[in-house]
């Protein structure tokens, strides 16, 4: 981390705390005749090692640096800005407006998380492990998330969404969208990602929720044709016990299999289970504990096949308040082959406004 990306992080965090002195965890609101102001931010800190060279053994930067502002208009307008700092330049995890005039339909217009799976959808604030898929220093892993990043079937893009949910009706909902480009997203050939998204949700019991996710995108190839593409499809289905952010037990499992290069003919599948339990306690300086587990797995074929393998992670959410809190994760990478197994320690104090 720069010295001038310190600056713009400390100084985008005295601006978000003298706007927001009488913050809680959740930010400070502000109402009048139907409109409503809220105002926060988030400042994650993270320290980790490394296993193997090269690069330092042990290193300290601002992981994110997110202030974010966001205006509702009774229940069917909501506009959102939520700039990130922490690196060497400035991006927008979200910038979008959304149109509500129904809970049975809603339009979203801008940059969001695609619909597909569940991980994109938890805030950063709420995550249980540091990272949400393998990003260790030295090593190139594709784990589940990682393997679905790599591609750009999930993460977030510049689109259009339509969605909504119907509670009588075992909790349905639904989201679809269009998606083109965005940061870091670009074919082979560097033209536009054009992504066409989808994902459903039922609830068949109290606490759980069965989602489903597809997807379709372009490819481009520098070997083919000028202006070639070919399109590949994903899919994914996942099953959720327990609420983030909340207090109990928590499970995840989720699986997915699709197009990893449409010229080639190469495939993937992936899936991961991620476990914890959160609970309180009667005294010491912290109000909750956390132990969780992840268990995630990526397998690619061709050029990328020696780039799968298992990623565990063992940790443990300490909670200084409902959004406070210093997290401490094991991350043992496995890969596919006999090769030695990456760990890294990470430790990541964060602060939410």
């Amino acid at each position: 981390m720069t010295p001038g990306t310190t600056a713009r992080s400390l100084a985008a965090l005295a601006l978000l705390a003298t706007r927001a002195a009488s913050a809680s965890d959740e930010g400070a609101r502000g109402e009048g005749d139907g409109i409503s102001f809220e105002a926060g931010g988030l400042l994650q800190i993270q320290t980790d090692t490394l296993s193997a060279p090269p690069g330092p053994p042990w290193r300290i930067r601002a992981r994110r640096a997110r202030p974010y502002a966001e205006m509702r208009v009774g229940s069917w307008f909501v506009g959102r800005v939520e700039p990130d700092f922490a690196t060497s330049r400035v991006f927008f995890n979200d910038a979008y407006v959304r149109l509500r005039p129904d809970p049975r339909f809603a339009m979203t217009i801008g940059r969001s998380g695609r619909p597909f799976g569940v991980v994109d959808d938890v805030s950063a604030r709420d995550i249980l492990p540091i990272e949400r898929g393998a990003r260790m220093r030295g090593v190139r892993a594709l784990d589940h998330y990682a393997l679905l990043e790599e591609v750009a079937y999930a993460g977030r893009s510049f689109g259009v969404a339509a969605g909504g949910e119907f509670p009588g009706a075992l909790g349905f909902t639904y989201t679809i969208g269009f998606y083109r480009g965005g940061v870091g997203e670009e074919d082979d050939r560097g033209g536009d990602i054009e992504q066409f998204a989808g994902r459903v949700t039922i609830e068949p019991a109290r606490h759980a929720r069965l989602g489903a996710s597809l997807t379709n995108r372009n490819f481009g190839c520098d070997a083919c044709a000028r202006g070639e593409t070919r399109r590949g499809t994903a899919f994914g289905a996942d099953l959720l016990y327990g609420e983030f952010g909340e207090r109990g037990p928590l499970a995840l499992l989720a699986v997915s299999a699709g197009t990893l290069d449409p010229f080639s003919g190469a495939h993937f599948v992936s899936g991961q289970i991620w476990l914890a339990y959160r609970y309180g306690v009667a005294s010491g300086p912290f109000v909750d504990v956390e132990p969780l587990l992840r268990v995630s797995h990526g397998r690619p074929e061709g050029e990328r096949a020696k780039l799968g393998g298992t990623l565990v992670t063992p940790g443990l959410n300490l909670y200084l308040g409902a959004k406070h809190r210093w997290m401490i994760d094991l991350d043992l990478w496995i890969p596919r082959g006999v090769v030695p197994v990456a760990s890294s320690l990470k430790t990541q104090l964060q602060l939410a406004l």
